[in-house]
């Protein structure tokens, strides 16, 4: 006769006592490897795309390879200042004998800058073939020279073809055209068109996500509306039209991670309208009075309002956890127009509207640096460029200061003389300096290095760019 087994009350009061003794640790597994699947661990892409894996006390992001070797990626350090003599990539543990130079930039603790390393590919790589090397560093450091650090391990494929890609300037300008100019030699390769109903949109303000992928401009000129520009295809993607008048030049900023941008308002809203990008409609409004500009900080905690329709105008700080003013500082000076915070998140910059005076605040206790000393041109919405190691700031005036806490906001040399207003963009890795001379309608590419002029173009038309930024 078969055995019968019983698999009622007794199996289920076993499974039962099984769940209540392991059930802690079952938990906590599902939760690490739902944590592990959001970061992308478990996609295939990240490893085929690239990985860049930094030894402590370092910062590396966002490696793209070429297939000629040429990789790109963000550096950083957590330690005490070092001066970059160069960087290195090798496939082995043994360190290199030489490294190319990198245009030697002081690094700040947690300052993160963009550079380009040959690796050691094979000459016939195409895209999709992969790379496993390490990466290097001679820097200097307190009184010592030539040291050499391995900061990183790479992991990747071939995703370009040739060098890496040429930074592209975007000049936007008041007859609805967004011009593609390729910074090599300074040529345009690419017309936008930026209109609605039948309005030229005029944007004086142009952001760029973060990984680059997108362009967008605000037209205040009555067309009020938000234009989203890929960058892969030099199209628009997406319009949005905000429910009142935009007013003051159009002025937005953008969110760390490309999830938020924030424009403000002065004209009817008196707010900043928080706009998704990736829903492309407006997720809430920030009250603020009058509001003509606005900048967010390199972390995503907060933003910075400056505005007021009279003086005394303002600059407030305001916490996004919770849309609550955290504090503000007056000033009698022109109307705040334009709101930059360095790479660093160490100082605020406001260049203001109707002459050639700004402020330098510090974010952490907002207190105003210098009043009234540092020379920023107003009147147009890009006017104000940091390299990225925030040591220097561009103004409109086409001046560069000094900004390092040692020197306190020095006039180091003025580019180019220009005397009409200038807008100024630079590139991600700081080497060149794009100016936009109102009063000749000349884009001007200069060497950040030897203070040299290395481009010129002559805009279409006689039409001036009033708002650049570079991807």
């Amino acid at each position: 006769m078969p055995k019968r087994f019983r698999i009622g009350r007794f199996n289920a009061q076993s499974a039962m006592e099984y769940l209540m003794t392991y059930g802690w640790a079952i938990l906590i597994i599902a939760v690490v490897l739902g944590a592990l699947y959001s970061l992308g661990i478990f996609n295939g892409a990240n490893f085929l795309g690239g990985t860049c894996i930094a030894a402590p006390g370092y910062l590396c992001g966002n490696p793209l390879l070429a297939t000629d070797g040429t990789l790109s990626l963000t550096y950083g350090y957590q330690g005490p200042n070092v001066t970059i003599v160069g960087f290195a990539c090798t496939n082995t543990t043994t360190a290199p004998s030489s490294f190319a130079s990198s245009g030697s930039s002081n690094i700040e603790p947690g300052q993160e800058e963009s550079v380009s390393v040959s690796c050691p590919l094979s000459s016939s790589a195409t895209i999709g073939t992969p790379y496993s090397g390490y990466l290097w560093v001679e820097y200097d450091q307190a009184g010592q020279s030539d040291l050499i650090a391995r900061f990183a391990t790479v992991r990747l494929t071939a995703t370009v073809s040739g060098a890496a890609p040429t930074p592209l300037i975007y000049a936007a300008t008041s007859q609805g055209h967004l011009y593609v100019v390729d910074t090599a030699n300074m040529q345009i390769i690419g017309t936008i068109s930026l209109t609605h109903d039948g309005i030229n949109a005029a944007p004086y303000h142009l952001v760029i996500s973060p990984n680059y992928a997108y362009v967008y401009a605000v037209s205040s000129n009555g067309d009020n509306t938000l234009y989203t520009i890929s960058t892969s295809t030099s199209a628009v993607t997406n319009q949005l039209t905000f429910p009142s008048q935009i007013g003051q030049g159009g002025n937005l900023a953008i969110s760390p991670n490309g999830a938020d941008l924030y424009v403000a308002s002065a004209s009817n809203a008196n707010s900043v309208y928080v706009v998704s990008t990736a829903t492309h409609t407006i997720v809430s409004t920030i009250s603020a009075d009058y509001p003509t500009c606005v900048a967010a900080d390199t972390n995503g905690d907060y933003i910075y309002v400056g505005g007021g329709y009279t003086s005394p105008f303002y600059i407030s700080k305001i916490q996004l956890s919770d849309d609550t003013i955290v504090n503000t500082v007056t000033t009698t000076l022109n109307q705040p127009e334009e709101l930059e915070v360095t790479p660093n998140d160490q100082h605020l910059y406001v260049g203001t509207r109707a002459g050639p005076q700004g402020l330098d605040i510090v974010p952490s206790n907002f207190l105003v640096l210098n009043s009234g000393s540092v020379y920023l041109f107003g009147g147009l919405g890009q006017n104000i460029a940091f390299s990225p190691d925030s040591k220097y700031v561009y103004s409109g005036l086409s001046t560069q200061y000094d900004v390092s806490s040692t020197t306190n906001d020095v006039l180091i040399k003025t580019v180019g003389g220009f005397s009409d207003i200038v807008v100024t963009a630079i590139t991600p890795n700081g080497n060149t300096l794009v100016l936009s001379d109102y009063g000749t309608d000349i884009l001007y590419a200069y060497n950040t290095s030897t203070n040299s002029q290395i481009h010129s173009l002559n805009m279409p038309g006689g039409l001036p760019a009033i708002g650049l930024v570079i991807s």
